[in-house]
C-alpha cells in the first residue's frame, strides 16, 4: 500500500476477504486459541533455550602461498629510552594486476618506564595507515603479539 499507485493505494478489492478479529468466535474457542499459542510460544523458548549459540568463525584465513611484502611504521613521536613492548600485525590481502600479495604492516609498541610510583606509564605506536576505501579495511585481520 505505500508504494503502490495512487489511485490503488486504497481501493478495495473485490477478492479480498474480510479479516476476522475474534468477532464471529465463541469464548471457548477464544481461551483454546490462547491456550495453543501459549503452549506453542512456550515450547519455542524451550527449545531455543536448548539450543546453544554457535559462535561466529570468523573471516578465513588468507592464503598461505601468497607473498608477503612487509612494512614496518615506526611512531612519529621520539622512542629514545623507551621499551619496545610487543608490535601490533595487520595483514590485508592487497592486488597488483596479475597478482595478489598479502601486505602486512608491523607497528612496532613502546612503553616509557614510569619516573615515580604515582605517574601511569605512556606508550607509543604508529597509526594504521588509512585504506583506499574509506572505513574499510578490506580483508584486514589484526595480529596481536607482546604485551598488552
Amino acid at each position: 500500500m505505500l508504494f503502490g499507485q495512487k489511485r490503488e493505494r486504497f481501493a478495495k478489492s473485490p477478492i479480498q476477504l474480510p479479516l476476522d478479529f475474534g468477532q464471529q468466535l465463541s469464548e471457548q474457542e477464544i481461551k483454546e486459541l490462547q491456550e495453543l499459542i501459549n503452549t506453542k510460544a512456550q515450547a519455542h523458548k524451550e527449545d531455543q533455550a536448548k539450543q546453544p549459540r554457535q559462535p561466529h568463525p570468523g573471516r578465513s584465513p588468507l592464503p598461505k602461498h601468497l607473498a608477503v611484502e612487509e612494512i614496518v611504521i615506526e611512531p612519529a613521536e621520539d622512542t629514545t629510552g623507551m621499551v619496545p613492548v610487543g608490535q601490533e600485525v595487520s595483514d590485508s590481502l592487497q592486488y597488483v594486476p596479475s597478482r595478489f600479495y598479502i601486505q602486512r604492516i608491523i607497528r612496532p609498541k613502546y612503553i616509557k618506564a614510569a619516573q615515580s610510583i604515582g605517574q601511569a606509564p605512556g606508550f607509543a605506536i604508529a597509526a594504521l595507515p588509512q585504506s583506499g576505501f574509506g572505513k574499510c579495511h578490506g580483508w584486514h585481520r589484526a595480529h596481536r603479539s607482546g604485551v598488552d
